[in-house]
This record gives C-alpha cells, structure tokens and sequence, in this order.
C-alpha cells in the first residue's frame, strides 16, 4: 500500500537533499509529494509562532521550490492562521492579499492549506483552478465525525 507524506519544510539544503535521497532510494510505492511551510512574515501567518520559522527571503523561497519541482515534490504555502487582523474587510486589504497570493504562485507554490472559508472563495475566485486545502484547524473531520443529527 502507497503512503505519500506531505512533510514539513526546513529550510536548509542538506534537509531537502535528504527528503530527495529518500524518495529516490524508497524500497516501496510510497514517497514524499509535498512539503509544506511559509516565510517567517507574511499578510495572513500561520499557525506556528513566526518565532519559530526561519528568516528565509522570498527569493530563496523560489530557490527551494526549484529544487522540489524538479525532483517532483511540490510545495505547499500554509496560510492557516484563524486570524486575519480584518484585512478581507477593506478593499486596501484584499489587495494586499491579492498580490502577496499572486508572488507567492509566481515563486512556483502549487497549494495553498487556508482555515479562512473567505480566503478559499477569494483565492478560488481571483485565481480559478489553483489548489487549495483545508486547515486542519477547520476541525472539518471532528465535525464530521462529532456530528450527532
């Protein structure tokens, strides 16, 4: 039975190289697709405290996912914060988001992990046929699964 991992991103070369190592060296069906991760700073955060993240550019951002395209994994850019500080309510703000969302497709990001129900319609609407996920701090499954009528 195949098992594709989506791993978290650390931005080192030695990190990559030995995901790349993995998938090339696998004795199964199963691999590493997708690695997931976001700048220390951006419009929306994430779940992670920024604390947390590496100083990375957007540039060497694009490097990375260079190397992961090439070696057939993707990447996965997660907005998953569960607050927006308000920036969808003012049309100065959907800009911004607009236009970070835009950079972040040009530097090669091929999936966006979004807890915002706005940020999915925003993202479906302005850039149609992109891929999205949803959080796992939507609780989807849980509510699914809780649901008792």
């Amino acid at each position: 039975m195949a098992i594709n991992l989506s791993v978290p991103m650390v931005y080192e070369d030695s990190y990559i190289q030995s995901l790349i190592s993995m998938n090339e060296t696998r004795k199964t069906d199963s691999l590493i697709y997708e690695i997931y991760g976001a700048l220390r700073e951006d419009i929306i955060g994430n779940m992670r405290p920024s604390i947390l993240l590496k100083e990375v550019t957007a540039e060497e951002l694009k490097e990375y996912i260079a190397v992961l395209h090439k070696n057939n994994i993707s990447f996965n850019y997660v907005l998953n914060s569960t607050v927006t500080d308000g920036r969808e309510y003012t049309s100065e703000g959907r800009n911004e988001i607009y236009h970070f969302i835009d950079k972040m497709i040009n530097l090669g990001v091929d999936t966006f992990t979004l807890s915002s129900p706005y940020l999915m319609r925003f993202i479906l609407r302005n850039f149609p046929g992109f891929k999205i996920n949803a959080s796992i701090s939507n609780r989807i499954f849980e509510t699914i699964y809780y649901r008792s009528d």
